[in-house]
């Protein structure tokens, strides 16, 4: 893991000196910035694309590659012969064919694709979080950075996703219908964005209630909407079954990553959520809903629920810092030190033992790239 540990390292660095130069303060909800900080961001974003873009190993990665390679159609054919509906990508595959037509390698799309969507994750932290600093260091414990590798389609839609929630922030909502539709022809799971609306709410109120009520309600009957879901999965072109959905449940630390913000949540509700803005609202219920999601994938459903709860996965890493930062010192004093120990021993066990990063990663050098 020390070449994970040192990208993280490097990360954690240049986000420190980022919150140092504007005073422990990002653009939160679009407000004014100081710009101070944008050398030490790029910076870090620079490292992140080129240690995840220069891969040529991990995870799905070299599926990915000979397909490109022994698969993809060039545009004209893509267009005329190819999958084009929502459950065949083909945003995806268009991007993919536009690279096939101008004889691009594997390795250049790989690297659009992890600028692209690290650049979209870099922004959307930058302008919402109150701590880049801890913002980052959650991006990398809970998996999301890995997973950025692993799940380049979905990882993709879901920066598009960002933007358009930040679209709905702003209430420009015709905008925020047209990203998720994008997003959709990514992974067509993005279509999740869609219920960020009835998340517009308080956190913990009566609605949040009403929805967690009925999370807990489709675990219980998982096998009795089975039906249900694999209608849903073929109507967006999907060729899940219902033995598809009869496997292992997720790893229960997986799941208590997802919940631990949302129950510190609940337990300070009362000092947490008393003035909340539009955005902070959001990422509360948007957390509360993957966790949710994640809970129930511990029902043997861990391939469609835990890629379904990864939409939400990553605001956490916003809404935990804004949380943490409105408790008292005294709280905090308390809280931070469990919670940056426990996150850790998490990344080591879900990289050392639960999908070895070492034994599955293998880079590029840059020069090596320029000069194929």
């Amino acid at each position: 893991m020390e070449k994970l540990f040192l990208i993280m390292g490097i990360s954690l660095f240049f986000a420190f000196l980022a919150d140092k130069r504007n005073d422990g303060f990002s653009q939160r909800q679009g407000g004014a910035s100081t710009k101070k900080d944008v050398l030490c961001v790029l910076l870090m974003l620079l490292g992140m694309i080129l240690f995840t873009g220069l891969r040529t190993r991990y995870n799905d990665t070299t599926n990915y590659i000979e397909s490109y390679i022994y698969r993809q159609q060039p545009l004209k054919e893509y267009l005329e012969e190819g999958d084009t509906s929502i459950g065949g990508n083909p945003g995806f595959h268009i991007v993919l064919a536009i690279f096939k037509q101008n004889g691009a390698m594997p390795q250049s799309f790989i690297l659009f694709f992890s600028a692209a969507t690290l650049t979209i994750f870099v922004w959307f932290f930058r302008k919402y979080s109150p701590r880049l600093l801890l913002t980052v260091f959650l991006f990398f414990v809970i998996g999301g950075f890995t997973n950025s590798m692993a799940a380049m389609k979905q990882c993709f839609a879901m920066a598009i996703g960002m933007i358009a929630i930040d679209r709905y922030i702003h209430k420009q909502y015709v905008l925020y219908t047209l990203f998720v539709v994008i997003a959709m022809t990514f992974h067509p799971y993005a279509l999740l964005y869609f219920f960020v609306p009835v998340l517009d709410t308080r956190p913990w109120s009566g609605r949040m209630y009403l929805v967690l009520s009925i999370a807990f309600l489709c675990s219980i009957f998982m096998e009795d909407i089975l039906g249900l879901v694999t209608s849903v999965t073929s109507a967006m072109g999907e060729d899940y079954t219902a033995e598809s959905f009869t496997g292992a449940g997720v790893n229960i630390f997986r799941v208590i990553v997802c919940w631990a913000p949302v129950i510190l949540s609940f337990v300070y509700r009362k000092q947490l959520f008393t003035n909340t803005t539009r955005a902070e609202n959001v990422f509360a219920n948007v957390t509360t809903l993957g966790a949710m999601i994640m809970f129930m994938a511990l029902f043997g459903t861990a391939n469609y629920f835990g890629r379904l709860a990864l939409y939400f996965h990553f605001y956490q890493v916003i809404f935990t810092p804004w949380m943490i930062k409105r408790l008292s010192k005294k709280d905090q004093v308390l809280i931070v030190p469990i919670m940056v120990i426990a996150y850790l021993a998490y990344f080591w066990y879900e990289n050392s033992y639960g999908y070895s990063f070492e034994a599955h990663y293998s880079r590029r050098s840059f020069f090596d790239y320029l000069l194929s």
